[in-house]
């Protein structure tokens, strides 16, 4: 019987193939693909036949049984059958299905299809996870009710001036992320409901271009980082006429000192362009003691590897501090101060931040004790007191046996 890996996805406007993983082996009279119960296509040993719907939709592999559909539809969606008929008259069927997405969720101007970073809702009515900056996004809210609900929205508990069904975000920046809640009302019975969807918009690969600009009689073009030639690579690109490089994406070990020179027989010409790869903040990490006396002064400091440097606040248990800088100091440690430290780094041209947590206890000095002095003075003392009782244990005998 015919199997499939497994239901397949596509955006509007593109194309699926569906291929089945185990082909029968033997000979087939008869193959016939169908869409619920639409006929698609029927091939027999000697010829094909496409119905006039998809005739200019599909195409079919005899050797693989692989249907190949495209200029998908919203209304593609459903249950595609796979029938063959082997020349031993065995009928065998293996079914799949197709989601297709729509167009709201675009990237670029094209549509936004599903990956392991963005999710669409199985109506296809939200798109969850990561979006890049610059994404044009579409919640639509839905509510089952009568009289019809109406819908208010708000963001990160914020009300906003949005009354109908769908929010859009044009484009995004990072003041977009955060939870999105639709509220529906039904104003009959005075009922509500509500739904969160949260959204989270990151910096996704990036990318630089460099171009020089030359007038006169140029033989060469040659470019320099840092003093050594710059090589193509899988990341980095020379036009054909060599005079400008393109990055992409970006690592940090770009940065650093670009130098193009323009030569002719007569001179040479040399333009630099410092070149900083923004990134971070990571690694964040908090040095300090663990474990401390009361009364005594601590440090803790923050550090982050971050391009520009980073800015730092701190937290105690979860409560905002006024400290603003990488180190935390207490003058004099009480009881109070023990607890959880989180420092929280953050990179004001990426608009990431990181955080790492230190745990700190304060703990007391002996109660009641003695010093080592007054515990050598009770040994002594006791020394003595038994020495002189075994003193006086002999002189009683002595004088027993006079």
């Amino acid at each position: 019987m015919p199997s499939f890996s497994g239901p397949a996805n596509g955006a509007v406007g593109g194309s699926v193939v569906f291929a089945p993983d185990n082909p029968p082996s033997t000979t087939l009279n008869i193959v016939q693909w169908q869409f619920g119960t639409t006929l698609i296509l029927i091939a027999q040993s000697d010829s094909t036949t496409i119905v006039p719907e998809y005739s200019d939709r599909v195409s079919f592999d005899r050797n693989t049984l692989a249907l190949e559909l495209w200029d998908l539809r919203l209304d593609d969606s459903g249950i595609y059958r796979l029938t063959v008929v082997t020349s031993a008259g065995e009928t065998l069927t293996g079914e799949t299905s197709l989601q297709v997405f729509g167009e709201c969720f675009m990237k670029d101007n094209s549509p936004l299809s599903p990956s392991n970073s963005i999710i669409f809702s199985s109506d296809n009515r939200s798109v969850s996870n990561e979006v890049d900056l610059g994404f044009y996004v579409l919640l639509s809210c839905s509510a089952n009710s009568e009289p019809a609900a109406s819908f208010s929205w708000k963001f990160n508990g914020t009300d906003t001036n949005v009354t109908i069904d769908t929010f859009i975000v044009d484009e995004t920046d990072f003041t977009h992320s955060g939870d999105y809640i639709c509220t529906a009302l039904n104003t009959v019975t005075k009922r509500n409901t509500s739904q969160k969807h949260a959204l989270l918009v990151t910096v996704g690969e990036s990318s630089a271009n460099i171009s020089s600009v030359g007038t006169g009689s140029i033989t060469s073009v040659q470019w320099m980082k840092d003093n050594s030639p710059l090589s193509p690579s899988n990341s980095i690109i020379f036009s054909s006429d060599n005079r400008s490089v393109s990055i992409s994406p970006v690592q940090r070990s770009d940065s650093g000192e670009y130098q193009c020179t323009y030569r002719n027989p007569a001179i040479s010409e040399t333009a630099t362009l410092s070149l900083i790869i923004n990134y971070g903040p990571e690694d964040v990490s908090i040095k300090g003691e663990d474990v401390v006396d009361l009364g005594v002064r601590v440090s803790l400091s923050c550090s982050a590897n971050s391009e520009p440097a980073a800015s730092f606040s701190w937290k105690i248990n979860e409560t905002d501090t006024d400290v603003t800088t990488d180190t935390f100091t207490i003058d004099y440690t009480d009881f109070t101060h023990s607890g959880d430290y989180i420092c929280t780094a953050w990179n004001n041209v990426t608009k990431r931040s990181a955080t790492q947590q230190h745990t700190l206890l304060v703990k007391g000095k002996n109660r009641g004790g003695l010093s080592s002095g007054a515990i050598a003075g009770i040994v002594i003392g006791v020394l003595v007191a038994v020495a002189g009782i075994c003193g006086l244990t002999v002189y009683l005998i002595k004088a027993k046996k006079m």
